[in-house]
């Protein structure tokens, strides 16, 4: 607050000593304060945040709160249609899933939808969620599944018709 108002002190002082004509307009007053105050990447980084907005962890009303702020501070002016597109982006997986499936036309609907199935998710409890499909809900036994049979043939003698009639070779036909 100080500086502001010694800033402002100055650019009078400036003004009447250059000659100028005093800042009369807030228009005036607004461009002056945001060549001072306002960095030139602020626009950028608006935009930048805006575009990598999601949910995380935050509320759903939140999130909206936070999008709306931006969307305000960057001017941006974009289709409803558009603007819906973004928030619904943003939302967490398993809100947006579930709002897709619903039909709405103003973005304040599909707001009001996404709080509903937020307090839904938040209220079913994370038992689902950390659902494994593996499992079963059943206890297991605490025995060894069965271990297939295996049966093992004597070993068979074969001859050779082109070795000599008194030698044999042995073959072991186990399959496991």
């Amino acid at each position: 607050y100080d500086y502001a108002l010694s800033w402002w002190d100055q650019i009078v002082t400036s003004r009447q000593r250059s000659g100028e004509y005093p800042i009369e307009t807030w228009a005036a007053l607004k461009l002056l304060m945001r060549r001072r105050f306002v960095p030139s990447h602020y626009h950028r980084e608006l935009h930048s945040k805006l575009r990598k907005l999601t949910q995380g962890a935050r509320s759903v009303e939140d999130y909206y709160q936070e999008m709306e702020t931006l969307m305000l501070r960057a001017n941006i002016m974009e289709d409803k249609e558009a603007t819906m597109a973004r928030f619904l982006g943003g939302l967490n997986r398993e809100v947006q899933d579930r709002v897709e499936m619903q039909q709405y036309e103003q973005l304040e609907e599909m707001l009001h939808k996404a709080i509903l199935v937020e307090q839904q998710v938040k209220r079913r409890g994370p038992s689902r969620t950390n659902y494994d499909s593996n499992r079963s809900g059943y206890p297991r036994d605490s025995k060894p599944a069965l271990a297939p049979k295996v049966e093992s043939k004597p070993a068979t003698v074969i001859q050779d018709k082109y070795k000599s009639e008194g030698s044999t070779s042995t073959r072991s036909r186990d399959v496991k």
